[in-house]
Parts: structure tokens; C-alpha cells; sequence
């Protein structure tokens, strides 16, 4: 601030009000991104529990309708939910993960088959990656409890 003689003026002068903003500027650089790292992190949690209730629901279907179900990965970013109807893999509902994320089963072609008692058959890993190339784990035990890790 500058003085005067006769009394003192307040308030910044435009030098001192680009270095603040210059200074705020730096740091908003430093932080955005890392908050959009930490967004994708988020996402990445949110997709493998929107799989894990989808999988959970295909479980309690085959326990209520007494027949096979399965969660099976179409491609890369797209997974289904099918039902054995006769002998044949029909599929009830398939879903689209958000762009950049992708989804593959830990061995080649693996599914997670639910029966009528509960159970499932083999252990099933679900391995979902966000663009940031972070990983989720979605693993359907034997006893066709699925969980995220």
C-alpha cells in the first residue's frame, strides 16, 4: 500500500492484485489434476458396484426362478446377464460401462454361472479398468457371494 502526506489510501494497487491472482492461478493448476484423477477413482468404485449389484441380482434370480443364471463380458466394454433357458444362454439385460472403461474376466472367456441353491461355479474375477488405468476387482465366490475389492 501506498502512503501519502495528507492521510493514506486503502486498498491494492493492480501490481499487487496480479501477483494474488498469479498466485491462485498456480495453485489451481497444481490441484485440477488431481481432482479429476480422484473423479475417475470414484467412477471407477461406482461402475464395480453398479457390476456387483447387477451380479447379486442374477444371483437371487436363480434362486427365485430356479434356473441358471450367468454374468458373462461381451466385449471389451459391455457385460450381460443371461439365463439358461433349455439348454440355451438367453440374455435378459446386457450393460454398456462408461467411455474409457473396460471390463475382462481374469482367465479368457470366464463367466459366473449362479444355480438354484446360491452358489456359483468357478470363482469369477472381474477385472474393471477406468481411463487413468486403475483397477477394480469384482470376485463371485463359490458360495455366489460377490463382492469388490
Amino acid at each position: 500500500m501506498r502512503t501519502s502526506g495528507c492521510g493514506s489510501q486503502k486498498g491494492m494497487s493492480m501490481f499487487e492484485l496480479l501477483i494474488v491472482l498469479s498466485i491462485i492461478m498456480v495453485i489451481m493448476a497444481m490441484a485440477l489434476p488431481q481432482m479429476f484423477s480422484v473423479r475417475e477413482d470414484y467412477r471407477l468404485t461406482a461402475v464395480a458396484t453398479e457390476l456387483v449389484g447387477y451380479a447379486s441380482n442374477a444371483r437371487i434370480l436363480a434362486i427365485t426362478e430356479n434356473s441358471d443364471f450367468r454374468v458373462t463380458v461381451i466385449d471389451s466394454d459391455t457385460y450381460a446377464i443371461q439365463e439358461d433357458i433349455s439348454g440355451t444362454w438367453t440374455t435378459d439385460a446386457s450393460y454398456d460401462l462408461p467411455s474409457g472403461f473396460s471390463i475382462a474376466p481374469a482367465n479368457a472367456n470366464e463367466t459366473a454361472e449362479f444355480h438354484s441353491r446360491g452358489n456359483a461355479t468357478p470363482v469369477t474375477t472381474f477385472t474393471i479398468t477406468n481411463p487413468n488405468n486403475n483397477t477394480r476387482d469384482v470376485v463371485v465366490s463359490l458360495s455366489g457371494r460377490v463382492n469388490a475389492q
